[in-house]
């Protein structure tokens, strides 16, 4: 008589669902991340994460679990669609929040121009020959545009005494921009390093007498309602120092200002380290 083999034991139910759902999630995360990096779009990674959805459903009412109640296999699908629905939000919120932050990021540079005449008033401010000239261009480069730029400028240099004599703006970007100084008190005193190796201590009264009446401070606080988009707003900072008359390598810039995108209103912030290109 011819031997039957032996029936093998069914295989675990729990291991098959957990199995099936590992399986279209790593589908569903696959094609999700190819989203993310822009390869396929957005929309069509929620149409295969749904697509995923379905499969997977479809493997646990003919597959995983066949022979449970439907009550069994209506649970195990909702939470396989409630997994995937989640991971589709979370990856979906991220590319959302990194989009906005590149949408709302307006490029900033800072260079050296070349110095002006004794006199000379060019660009809103009456220049002296210890005067640099730095440039900050603030770009907009993206199809929205930037309201209530609220921006204060000062030294960075540990150490250095970069003073600021004015500011004022090359081109009509902004033309509403306001300007104001940020005061320091008469009896505030400065400590700097001068050549001959000394080290002296002045104050911001007694600097701006021997300076020839100049009312240098210590950063410049501008502000400009509206920057159009595809636009430069191109500032342009009198510096002086008061040490060794060199240019600032290094400038300051803090402040804020608001973006109106398709999700509304965004608030953002700055504080930067901005390195003087020679």
């Amino acid at each position: 008589m011819e031997e039957l083999p032996e029936p093998k034991p069914p295989e675990s139910s729990l291991r098959r669902i957990i199995a099936g759902g590992l399986f279209s999630l790593f589908c569903a995360f696959i094609f999700a991340a190819l989203a993310v990096f822009g390869i396929i779009s957005v929309t069509l990674g929620h149409i295969l994460m749904a697509l995923a959805a379905a499969i997977g459903g479809i493997l646990i009412w003919t597959e995983l679990i066949p022979s449970k109640p439907p009550k069994h296999k209506l649970l195990a699908t909702l939470l396989l669609v409630g997994l995937i629905g989640g991971a589709d939000y979370l990856i979906v919120r991220y590319k959302s929040a990194e989009s906005a932050h590149a949408t709302a990021t307006a490029p900033m540079a800072a260079y050296l121009a070349l110095d002006h005449k004794d006199g000379e008033e060019i660009d809103g401010i009456k220049w002296d020959a210890r005067f640099h000239d730095v440039r900050i261009s603030i770009d907009k480069t993206t199809g929205y545009p930037i309201q209530s730029i609220d921006l204060s400028v000062d030294g960075k240099e540990k150490g250095a005494i970069d003073l600021f004599a004015g500011i004022g703006q090359s081109s009509p970007a902004c033309p509403g921009l306001k300007d104001n100084p940020i005061h320091l008190p008469p009896d505030h005193y400065f400590r700097f390093h001068k050549d001959n190796g000394q080290d002296v201590n002045e104050s911001t009264g007694d600097l701006a007498d021997r300076h020839g009446g100049y009312p240098f401070m210590p950063g410049w606080h501008v502000f400009c309602p509206a920057l159009p988009s595809e636009t430069t707003l191109k500032l342009v900072v009198a510096a002086v120092h008061l040490g060794d008359n060199m240019a600032p390598n290094n400038l300051h810039i803090f402040g804020s200002y608001t973006i109106t995108t398709s999700d509304g209103i965004k608030a953002v912030k700055i504080d930067d380290a901005l390195e003087v290109r020679h």
